[in-house]
């Protein structure tokens, strides 16, 4: 058969379908198509159903159902003839009963979910009239052993008038006879050896026999082998004379082998010297009626251990009382045992701000009144502690009167987690704040540091003004240390490992660390000025001072002493991680210790972790965890040693670098400076910036192109083809941004080398597409001499 056949086929088959047929994104349960039968079941036209989901037309007799129904479309289960689902009829009509089947299509676009409702409204009339049949054969059952208790208390009374009454002794037997053989009630009378005498018709059709074929036959041959004992003992207690009659539910055998459930009432009637006769003993077949009970209990039991095992707290509140309460909701509450909790009042576990309002929602759901049915309150646990709660309420029917069931669950850690979003945002927005500051200044320190080291360098020796233009510069230097600094507390600044000495970062931040931790808290700094140099990213090691000197200062509000030392570490005391080497490479310590109130056992498990903290709503919870980060970043090792009452000391361990000579500033001096004579395609578009740079690089030897955006500096570039030896590009530009332009630049001249400059911090430079360990990088603000430094590198790479 053709694909297109097999299509028209299947399309058929989904419109010519008896059931209603709903196909549904798993993902969003929207409907994307429907068959005539799922319009005509739902009173709605096919465009108005396709505007709609699952969630709109289906519901279950509980809230389980349709989770199942949305998991099952996301998954690859299937349903096969679920019950306990509802069709909406209409826009606001009726909810019929269906009957479910789920399956999972693979198509073109995708996979999709089909759904086949089948509306058992009949079967379930069916069965309800079935079960008034049973009733009623039940009543006709009690009322014809009624009538025949009456007839053999009648026929006892013509037995001992029959020598007087002969005739109607035998006009009453032929009633008896009459009755016997004609009702539809199954009877049989049976000896004092358990045989049968004589049986109906009724009763033979009962077990599958012919009447000839019963009679001669045994009680024990059709009764099922576990119900013989009773029943004999039940026989015998008629014989002692201790019950008129009995009733009993016993098991029987058809004569097909098959087992079927029997209602039996046996009585003995016995002669006019009330000696034992004949028991006389009627069946009614009560199987449906046993299976039903059966499945019932199953049924129960199901929902039960549904209840019971739920992970979500289910109470049933009735007027003021709780009624019910899950183990789930007993340990939201921190209650050990339901007795505890239930028929307490409402206000036993809702807070008295809420309580109100919580009222007023479960009287109006009482009343059938529309309610917000997810309402979120805060509750009262039996240790008096508050948590948040989110329930979902709904009105049901117990013990014979209107109720609210009220499912619930503890939302603390959720509201908590929420709180902490948000402070991260707001440090978010302080740390683009920043950013942004800092492109600004850092362009503005780049032009003053600059110029102002040129000035230096031209000024002859002994000029009077030499002295305050080194001052000039010097503040412009520390401000770019500030501007560092600032950027420590909101972001990582970018990530330039180089060998330093902690000594001097330390010393960088002296100040500004008396100004951060105040008068009443002393600092002491103890640098051993023999200490080995370390190799990591120096605004990372000044962010990671400042984080633990504010951690200390705040265990400090009354004051105390801020300790901060430097010095090489000794090998016994460098952590060992497990399965290291036992004898690690030389490390320099950086310990900070104060007097502060200290940690318990408690907070220091935790004190790592993400958004922790111990100050409320003072605190982010990102201090020590940044302070965790960039010591492992830096290959370093973490101690920590805390006692209550007495303060606390963090030991960083950073490896040891080799060291070498440092600069303490490079020189100004241009003819100091690389020089060269290729051709630079300058991209700046804050115009200071822009002279200073081609100001040096002419002076260095260089050809500048110089372009103020993207744009112009690619039209340069296809003007000069073959001519650049080196693209010198600010990241952040409007229009056109440096990691489009070096791209663009490159399929003109493959080759091309690119040195990115920047002012912003580093999660501005990775959204522009740049990292800083991949490509050449310069940060701003940048000496004249850093500037030729870093081009002639750059070019002289291979």
């Amino acid at each position: 058969m053709m694909t297109q056949d097999v299509a028209e086929l299947a399309q058929t088959l989904f419109e010519e379908i008896g059931d209603a047929a709903f196909i549904a994104d798993p993902g969003t349960l929207r409907l994307v198509d429907v068959n005539p039968m799922a319009q005509r079941m739902t009173g709605r036209p096919r465009g108005e159903l396709l505007r709609l989901n699952l969630s709109h037309l289906f519901r279950s007799s509980d809230d389980l159902g349709l989770v199942h129904l949305q998991r099952a479309l996301r998954t690859t289960q299937t349903f096969h003839s679920q019950e306990g689902y509802f069709l909406r009829r209409g826009v606001n009509g009726i909810w019929i009963p269906v009957n479910l089947t789920l399956t999972r299509l693979h198509t073109e676009r995708g996979p999709l979910g089909l759904v086949l409702a089948r509306d058992v409204t009949e079967r379930i009339q069916s069965e309800e009239n079935l079960r008034l049949a049973n009733a009623t054969l039940e009543r006709r059952v009690f009322e014809r052993t009624a009538e025949l208790a009456r007839v053999n208390a009648t026929l006892r009374e013509e037995i001992a008038k029959r020598e007087k009454a002969a005739a109607a002794l035998r006009e009453n037997e032929e009633l008896f006879r009459g009755a016997f053989e004609h009702t539809d009630v199954a009877m049989v009378l049976t000896d004092a050896a358990n045989k049968f005498v004589r049986v109906n018709a009724a009763f033979a059709r009962l077990f599958g026999y012919a009447t000839g074929e019963i009679l001669g036959m045994t009680m024990p041959e059709i009764t099922h082998p576990d119900d013989v004992a009773e029943s004999f003992a039940r026989r015998e207690a008629l014989l002692a004379g201790e019950s008129s009659f009995f009733q009993m539910e016993k098991r029987y055998l058809h004569k097909d082998g098959h087992v079927f459930w029997g209602l039996t009432n046996v009585s003995l009637v016995r002669d006019l010297a009330g000696r034992p006769g004949l028991y006389v003993g009627q069946v009614q077949d009560i199987t449906e009626r046993k299976r039903a009970e059966e499945s019932l209990q199953q049924s129960e039991a199901r929902y039960r251990s549904v209840v019971e095992g739920s992970l979500h707290g289910i109470l049933i509140k009735q007027g003021p009382r709780i009624e019910y309460a899950n183990p789930a909701c007993l340990r939201v509450f921190g209650y050990a045992d339901a007795e505890e909790l239930v028929a307490q009042p409402w206000d036993a576990i809702v807070a008295p701000e809420d309580l109100t309002a919580l009222w007023q929602r479960a009287e109006a759901c009482v009343r059938g009144e529309p309610v917000d049915p997810h309402p979120g309150w805060q509750g009262v646990r039996k240790d008096g502690k508050r948590i948040w709660i989110e329930s979902t309420i709904s009105r049901i029917w117990w013990r014979g009167q209107d109720a609210v069931l009220c499912f619930l669950a503890d939302i603390t850690e959720k509201k908590h987690l929420e709180e902490q979003f948000r402070q991260a945002q707001k440090m978010e927005a302080i740390g683009r704040l920043a950013g942004g500051v800092a492109h600004d200044f850092n362009n503005l320190l780049t032009i003053i540091n600059g110029y102002g080291e040129l000035v230096l360098t031209s000024l002859p020796s002994g000029d009077p003004t030499w002295e305050p233009v080194r001052e000039m510069v010097a503040a412009g230097e520390r401000a770019a240390g500030l501007t560092r600094q600032l950027l420590a507390f909101s972001r990582k600044a970018i990530v330039e490992p180089i060998v330093f000495e902690l000594g001097t970062v330390v010393g960088n931040v002296e100040r500004m660390l008396r100004r951060i931790v105040g008068e009443d808290i002393q600092l002491v700094v103890a640098v051993d000025p023999e200490a080995g140099a370390v190799k990591a990213d120096p605004g990372q090691i000044e962010q990671l001072i400042m984080n633990l000197a504010v951690n200390a200062r705040d265990a400090m509000p009354r004051g105390g002493r801020l300790t901060i030392e430097v010095r090489d570490a000794a090998p016994d005391e460098i952590p060992v991680p497990p399965g290291a080497d036992a004898r690690p490479d030389p490390h320099v310590l950086l310990a900070v210790t104060d007097t502060g109130c200290g940690m318990d056992d408690a907070t220091m498990a935790r004190m790592f972790e993400p958004f922790f903290t111990t100050k409320g709503d003072l605190g982010t919870g990102l201090g020590l965890a940044t302070v965790y980060g960039i010591v492992r970043q830096s290959a370093g090792h973490l101690a920590v040693a805390s006692e209550v009452g007495r303060g606390t000391m963090f030991r960083v361990y950073l490896p040891r670098a080799e060291k070498r000579q440092f600069a303490s500033r490079s020189s100004a001096d241009l003819s100091l400076m690389p020089q060269g004579e290729e051709t630079i395609l300058l991209a700046e578009d804050e115009e200071g910036v822009r002279a200073l740079i081609r100001h040096v690089l002419q002076q260095c030897g260089y050809t500048v192109l110089e372009a103020r955006d993207g744009p112009e500096a690619l039209l340069l570039g296809e003007q000069n083809l073959g001519r650049i030896g080196l693209l010198l590009t600010d990241v952040v530009m409007p229009g056109m941004g440096g990691r489009d332009l070096a791209e663009r630049l490159a399929e003109l001249q493959p080759g091309v080398k690119v040195l990115f400059l920047s002012g912003y911090t580093d999660d501005a430079v990775v959204r522009h597409g740049i990292q800083t360990a991949e490509v050449a990088f310069l940060q701003k603000p940048f000496t004249p001499a850093s500037l030729a430094r870093k081009v002639r590198e750059v070019l002289d790479e291979g």
